[in-house]
């Protein structure tokens, strides 16, 4: 009789881990839109903490200055049921404007 009472316990525990298994929490991979690598008139630019420098040409003075500026929004933007980011990045290319993308 015990060795009854033994196997339905083990057979009860690999029931749940089983239904744990398949029905555990889905966790999803999250990007901070602050600290990743953006593609801007053809070029790649990479932020960190939001902010990205580069020499317009080697030994240059003038510098391209990439920045998060904000206005961050979610929602699914394309229609593939995944959630989407939006916000707005400044471009300053060592002139005398400021560009919004």
């Amino acid at each position: 009789m015990s060795k009854k009472i033994i196997l339905y316990i083990i057979l009860i525990i690999i029931i749940a881990v089983a239904g744990y298994w398949i029905y555990r929490p889905k966790t999803q991979f999250v990007l901070d839109p602050k600290n990743c690598e953006y593609a801007v008139d053809g070029k790649n630019v990479k932020l960190t903490n939001g902010y990205n420098e580069q020499e317009t040409t080697p030994d240059s003075a003038s510098k391209i200055i990439t920045r998060y500026f904000g206005n961050e929004t979610t929602g699914d933007f394309n229609g593939d049921g995944l959630s989407d980011v939006a916000f707005l990045l400044t471009q300053e290319l060592g002139g005398s404007g400021l560009f919004i993308m």
